[in-house]
């Protein structure tokens, strides 16, 4: 299948490593369940904080792709920030979310 790629779906595949080859080449990969549950956060849209569900580390993007703000904690204050669309990146899980 030279110059195609096909999308594979590993969820159940168990926990262990795996080699993948295509063409003459091969590749390692690592399939871990993580022990740490998925932080949520709300409101989506937001006035003056983001409410965590649990402490972790944080980074706010902008549109561009420039940090806004980092930190930690169990409550963000985005007070200062303009309107617009935001990422955040919780322990490296990327969301989104509005400042009013």
């Amino acid at each position: 299948m030279k110059g195609k790629s096909e999308e594979v779906d590993i969820t159940g595949l168990a926990t262990s490593e795996y080699v993948i080859k295509y063409e003459d080449k091969s590749s390692r990969f690592l399939k871990k369940v993580s022990d740490q549950a998925l932080i949520t956060f709300y409101p989506q849209r937001v006035d003056d904080q983001i409410t965590l569900s649990k402490d972790a580390n944080f980074e706010i993007y902008n549109q561009r792709g420039k940090l806004i703000k980092k930190g930690s904690g169990g409550v963000i204050m985005v007070k200062d920030l303009s309107s617009g669309n935001y990422y955040l990146s919780l322990e490296g899980t990327v969301n989104t979310f509005f400042k009013k």
